[in-house]
């Protein structure tokens, strides 16, 4: 049951975000905004962040080479390929990455890490117990 319930919240978060990359790129007009693009980088985020911010989180130092390269491909590696690839190199832009990273940790975050926020805190609270009502002394 708990995995159908991390897997609903991934996909209605995800269409949300989703829906917002594709009325920015519909709406804004931006050059190197588009809807080809924001779903292919939409598609390598639902891929990879969830499993790079656990990896991080969780301090797998040994994945965190695979996690970086994920993240540059989800963040930039992606976006910079599309643009090559369709010959418009005119349309790349250098610090589009910064919020692509902010979107690829909010997702990753929203994903890994809030899902299970209740049952970290449940356990703090259960490790902290002892000291509130002072029965455990230093």
């Amino acid at each position: 049951m708990k995995i159908m319930t991390n897997f609903g919240w991934k996909n209605i978060t995800f269409a949300v975000g989703l829906a917002w990359l594709l009325f920015g790129a519909l709406t804004y007009r931006l050059v190197d905004w588009d809807v080809p693009v924001s779903l292919m980088m939409a598609a390598c985020t639902y891929a990879s962040a969830e499993w790079v911010v656990g990896a991080i989180w969780r301090r797998q130092y040994r994945q965190w080479p695979k996690a970086l390269f994920l993240t540059w491909f989800s963040v930039a590696g992606s976006y910079n390929a599309y643009w090559i690839l369709t010959g418009h190199r005119d349309r790349l832009v250098p610090d589009q990455w910064i919020t692509s990273l902010c979107l690829y940790l909010l997702a990753g975050i929203i994903w890994s890490v809030l899902p299970r926020l209740p049952e970290a805190l449940a356990l703090l609270r259960a490790k902290t117990a002892g000291f509130a009502s002072g029965r455990i002394r230093k």
